[in-house]
């Protein structure tokens, strides 16, 4: 039994994977203003609960939004601690109080590993992840293996360039691609076009009254979004590309979107898939459940 934790920039979903099955599954929201400390003692205070430590889990695994090393089990930089770098020894952390063994590795890359072993990727061997929420988050899988790059830190698409010296992301750089594509942007160029503060959830509900504002910076964002697809595919020509995240719930933005990567694409009768998670943020716990192969499928006696 694997106790396994996909940690976002506003919530920590958690749940036991036996065997490719996720039981008690739960979600919490991160307190804020979250600090480094709050941080370790919010994941300490969760797999400490008594209900949680009768379930008889022997592994702890996470998914973690951010860059992280998956080989020395840090997280370098993620949105749950702060904008600055500040390495974050989780795994050690973890296993001195837990005295059980510890693997966590990005998000993204969970979410991409789950949907290959378990979800809409089972038949594929090559397979680009996207999260799409507030930013946008990458993995990519080949054979059922992360491809993690010779720094740890492939499949960040989120950072693309799409315009020079465009608009400003949260990583610091100008003009990437989750400063155009993803729930954030859509929120932030509709106020700076419109001067209206509204959330995507607004926007979606004005988007399917017909309302002109909504309806074209849903359009806008979903240029974008394909730009950014179609420039993967143009690089890499996988099986599926396919996509996870917040933004996913809002259908009609997504399916705009793949209707628009033809239009970028070098070769218009490419084969690559473009799909929708149906496991989504269950697709990161179970793709976390199996960072390490000695716990991995070929062996499910947990």
């Amino acid at each position: 039994m694997i106790l396994s934790f996909d940690i976002g920039g506003t919530k920590i979903a958690y749940g036991l994977v036996k065997e490719g099955k996720i039981f008690n599954y739960q979600k919490v929201f991160w307190p804020k203003p979250l600090t480094k400390e709050k941080f370790i003692q919010k994941i300490i205070e969760i797999i400490s609960q008594s209900k949680i430590q009768s379930l008889n889990f022997r592994v702890i695994t996470l998914g973690v939004a951010g860059q992280v090393n998956f080989k020395e089990g840090s997280v370098i930089l993620s949105p749950n601690i702060s904008k600055k770098r500040e390495k974050v020894f989780l795994k050690k952390i973890l296993e001195e109080k837990f005295k059980l063994p510890v693997f966590l590795d990005n998000d993204a890359n969970c979410f991409t590993l789950g949907e290959a072993i378990f979800g809409k990727g089972k038949k594929e061997n090559f397979i680009i992840g996207l999260t799409v929420g507030s930013g946008i988050g990458g993995g990519i899988v080949i054979d059922k293996k992360i491809i993690r790059g010779k720094d740890g830190f492939a499949g960040e698409f989120g950072h693309l360039i799409l315009e020079i010296g465009g608009r400003k992301c949260l990583c610091g750089r100008r003009g990437c691609f989750e400063a155009y594509g993803s729930g954030r942007a859509m929120k932030e160029i509709y106020f700076e076009i419109f001067k209206k503060d509204k959330t995507t959830f607004e926007i979606e509900k004005d988007f399917y009254e017909k309302k002109p504002e909504a309806v074209f910076i849903v359009n806008e964002i979903a240029r974008w979004l394909a730009i950014g697809i179609a420039n993967l595919v143009n690089i890499l020509n996988p099986d599926l590309v396919i996509l996870g995240g917040g933004m996913t719930r809002f259908k009609s933005f997504i399916e705009i979107a793949f209707k628009n990567i033809k239009d970028w694409l070098l070769v218009k009768e490419t084969k690559t898939k473009f799909l929708i998670s149906e496991l989504n943020e269950r697709a990161t716990l179970l793709g976390a459940s199996v960072l390490n192969e000695k716990y991995g499928l070929e062996k499910k006696k947990y």
